[in-house]
């Protein structure tokens, strides 16, 4: 028997799990179209043990560690994705061929796998104020209940006591007991506690960040056990991935994935249903979907190529934002040479906020990651050194080493474009971006920079360089359909939800964004999923 959907979601990521879910939940039938790569023999060759244990006594570590093609070890200097391990590879698998970009000095993640860029995702989870939900365009008064319920799709670990709370974590959600920190992150905290007011005369403020990370079981997800292999595999499913979503839904029976398939456009039949154009992402062949509606969470980029197909606004430039993205390798002086505990998890340790000047708005938002777990060899060729002394170096810093990355936050402007190359009747249409920050934008940038530099060393923590991976660095990218769009009026999301002259499509990502907050922004993506999937059943 055919299956015959109301609503087709476009894109497995963090939106897209989110928003299938709560149709399915509505009892509304509904198809997932994505690409969907997946590795799962790959995930399943990583023993589930720790990271020391492994690295000793495993004689299959290089698979998982190096790669079966040494594809773990980068060839070219600092890039956008460069943190991808060998088996997260698959995040972006044929992303070339299938979602295409002539990019220039913006070099875009994208990501063609079965749960998007949240296959890869660092898992800190923050709340926008009631001020910058209205920036964006978004309704501030529904999201306190929308972020409850983001939460119970997630799992979400925190310290309700965190003094960034107040900036970072700003409802009452409920949260497992927070994650414990590791030997390296805790002698940075206890200086950094003994200095908060030293630091905050710099606005600069740190604390215990909210992760969607099980502390406790939720099964069938259980707590993680401290391997420190957060970066190579999924272990014990601790950390939340999309992915879990869709597998949940799959003996729905008002729900069927449909992987393998690049939606290429949209458009609304005499019917009345709209028809989905795909693309077989491996034999290149066309198919036709239909449904009520539509709910477009491809990501910002992608979600703008269909969109900006479909209307064939060819050549026409649309807006674009991303946070600027900044990091300082640092060496915490208080580990340098001393053994550090296994017992750890790899992602985000604590984080914290630094405050426009004369402001309480938060003009750069930060986390901190040890770096045990990434391998010495990536150390040693940065070092100005032979290799055996390199590698003696890299030995007595690793336990020390803190990444401190900051992320700014982000306006619509003239100078920040995305749009479809001419050409681009072609069956994937290639995405060309322009993206300059202001001189006002870059000021102010390097000026929170500088207090935070500051900050770095009340905290004991010497940094030894400064790297931008690049405008396209931070890998958070919204703003490409708006709300209200400053450079082509015309091409906007309305206040229904859908696309101006798209009727019955629904944006359901970041795109339809007026302005990025410097926080992380995948935990508002699920809670407006949500928000957006809730309008799209109410209107069926």
């Amino acid at each position: 028997m055919t299956f015959q959907p109301d609503v087709i979601v476009i894109g497995s990521g963090i939106s897209g799990s989110a928003a299938a879910k709560t149709l399915v939940d509505l009892g509304v039938a509904t198809q997932l179209i994505d690409i969907g790569f997946d590795d799962p023999a790959f995930r399943c060759q990583i023993p589930d043990a720790p990271f020391s244990k492994l690295r000793e006594s495993d004689p299959g570590q290089s698979l998982y560690f190096l790669g079966d093609k040494l594809q773990g070890i980068p060839r070219k200097g600092v890039r956008v994705g460069a943190q991808l391990t060998p088996p997260r590879q698959f995040i972006t698998r044929n992303v070339e061929q299938l979602l295409p970009t002539r990019s220039g000095e913006f070099s875009p993640l994208q990501s063609t796998s079965l749960g998007g860029l949240g296959a890869g995702w660092g898992a800190a989870c923050f709340t926008f104020s009631a001020e910058e939900l209205n920036r964006a365009g978004l309704p501030a008064a529904e999201f306190p209940e929308l972020y409850a319920r983001a939460a119970d799709l997630m799992g979400i670990s925190g310290d309700p006591e965190s003094p960034v709370n107040q900036w970072l974590w700003l409802h009452a959600i409920p949260a497992q007991p927070p994650l414990p920190l590791d030997d390296n992150a805790q002698s940075i905290f206890a200086r950094m506690e003994k200095r908060r007011d030293k630091l905050s005369r710099i606005g600069v403020h740190a604390g215990r960040i909210p992760m969607a990370i099980l502390t406790r079981d939720q099964p069938p997800r259980q707590a993680n056990p401290y391997f420190d292999m957060d970066f190579y595999g999924d272990s014990r499913k601790s950390i939340f991935r999309p992915r879990y979503l869709v597998d949940a839904m799959r003996d729905s029976r008002n729900f069927l994935y449909t992987p393998h398939q690049a939606v290429v456009t949209l458009k609304t039949l005499p019917t009345g249903l709209v028809e989905a154009q795909a693309v077989d992402s491996e034999s290149g062949a066309k198919t036709m979907y239909t449904a009520r509606e539509v709910i477009l969470c491809a990501g910002a980029i992608n979600s703008a190529r269909i969109a900006l197909n479909s209307l064939r606004l060819v050549g026409q430039p649309t807006t674009l934002l991303c946070n600027p993205y900044t990091y300082f390798p640092c060496i915490n002086l208080a580990m340098l040479g001393r053994d550090a505990g296994d017992r750890r998890h790899s992602m985000a340790q604590f984080g914290g906020v630094v405050l426009a000047k004369g402001d309480k708005a938060v003009e750069g938002a930060f986390q901190m990651y040890s770096y045990r777990s990434l391998l010495l060899f990536k150390l040693v060729k940065e070092l100005p050194l032979p290799p055996k002394p390199g590698l003696l170096t890299a030995r007595a810093l690793v336990n020390s080493l803190a990444i401190f990355g900051i992320f700014f936050r982000d306006h619509l402007s003239r100078t920040k474009t995305l749009r479809l190359a001419p050409g681009a009747g072609d069956e994937l249409p290639v995405v060309e971006f322009a993206y300059a920050l202001s001189k006002e934008e870059e000021e102010r940038k390097a000026e929170a920079e500088h207090r935070f530099r500051r900050g770095l060393r009340q905290m004991g923590c010497l940094p030894m360089k400064r790297v931008d991976p690049g405008p396209a660095g931070s890998i958070h990218y919204a703003g490409t359909v708006p709300s209200t769009n400053p450079l082509f009026p015309a091409f906007h999301t309305k206040p229904d939800g859908t696309v101006e002259g798209l009727p019955r499509v629904y944006i359901g990502d970041s795109s339809s964004w007026d302005f990025l907050p410097a926080k992380g922004l995948s935990f508002t993506l699920a809670a407006n999923a949500i928000r957006v999937a809730r309008i799209a059943a109410r209107s069926l």
